[in-house]
């Protein structure tokens, strides 16, 4: 799988704008320790505060995980400032392929038996 880049973190200088996501993905949001915690409307889910490496290092802000949850207008505000979001398309999951499927696999287009592609596929297929 390839690594995909890492979107910016989000700041109260990002406050305002519109992001849109896909269901499952995921932007950390920083704010000021003496903030209120945010809190979640909609199709969206905000985990933390994290406490990782660059949670430690960072010092006077916390971070927080917004996971977007299923498709649909969402937003998470904290005091007064408002980040919005827009869930759309599908989940993207990375371990599945566009050939992970039977036609994927050309049981129709070939002269082999069923039992034949039965017996090459992975061992996920069961």
């Amino acid at each position: 799988m390839t690594p995909r880049p890492r979107l910016p973190d989000l700041t109260i200088a990002d406050a305002g704008k519109r992001f849109v996501m896909r269901p499952g993905s995921v932007r950390t949001l920083l704010i000021l320790v003496g903030s209120e915690g945010p809190e979640a409307a909609g199709p969206v889910r905000v985990e933390g505060p994290l406490t990782d490496e660059a949670s430690r290092m960072s010092g006077a802000l916390r971070r927080y995980r917004v996971v977007a949850v299923e498709r649909g207008s969402a937003s998470v505000t904290v005091g007064e400032t408002t980040w919005s979001f827009e869930v759309r398309g599908p989940r993207l999951v990375p371990d599945q392929t566009d050939d992970d499927t039977d036609a994927g696999w050309g049981e129709s287009h070939s002269g082999h038996t069923r039992a034949f592609w039965d017996e090459q596929r992975p061992p996920h297929w069961g």
